[in-house]
């Protein structure tokens, strides 16, 4: 074999040796990039606790004021449509009754999660939707003076069940996440109501630099 057949073989694996630093050098950001932004190699079961909700927005929800602990010019404004709530992210729980021991024990759950979230709990609300036309809440504002209280359409309650987490009973509540621009994220069973939202609300505020 002469000089001239040989020299490429060098040339070769010099090549091959720099493809290989290329792959390892950019392959796992690729894979980081794939994993942040299409959730790809991620179940989604992992990645959320709650059910994701698609195309479901705080105006759909056609809330009412009933009562707020800001002030006067506040509670004359729609939940979806106020300034100061439009800013942050939103814990509302859902009601389809009066707001007895489950209900109320549910607020005292969100109450601890938003008390948990630390630091992070300014960029937070918590909301309770009743779907009762003349719904009582003076109790509830004496145990959770920081509580919105709002009331939603029985109808327009009924009509968004199918796309709301599944509570596998008749007499439901359950909880959804609206993000700073008005757009409901998640949903959670009453069962889901602890751990399961924290850890997604820690998730969210961590990733999100709005609200």
């Amino acid at each position: 074999m002469t000089l001239s057949e040989s020299t490429p073989i060098p040339r070769r694996r010099n090549q091959i040796k720099l493809i290989l630093m290329i792959v390892l050098a950019w392959g796992p950001l690729g894979v980081a990039q794939s994993m942040y932004f299409d959730g790809w190699g991620i179940p989604v079961h992992r990645v959320n606790q709650g059910q994701l909700v698609q195309g479901l927005t705080l105006a759909d929800f056609q809330l009412q004021p009933v009562w707020s602990p800001e002030d006067e010019l506040s509670r004359q404004e729609s939940l979806a449509g106020s300034a100061s709530e439009g800013s942050s992210w939103q814990l509302i729980l859902i009601s389809s009754e009066a707001c007895e021991e489950a209900c109320e024990a549910a607020l005292w759950q969100l109450r601890q999660i938003h008390t948990a979230l630390g630091r992070e709990s300014d960029r937070v609300r918590r909301a309770l939707a009743l779907t009762m036309s003349s719904p009582k809440v003076e109790p509830l504002t004496q145990h959770f003076p920081k509580l919105k209280i709002t009331s939603m359409p029985p109808q327009t309650y009924r009509d968004l069940l199918p796309r709301l987490a599944d509570t596998g009973d008749s007499s439901r509540h359950e909880v959804v996440v609206v993000d700073p621009n008005g757009n409901v994220v998640l949903s959670y069973a009453p069962a889901q109501i602890g751990k399961a939202i924290l850890t997604d609300m820690q998730r969210l505020l961590k990733l999100s630099k709005i609200g």
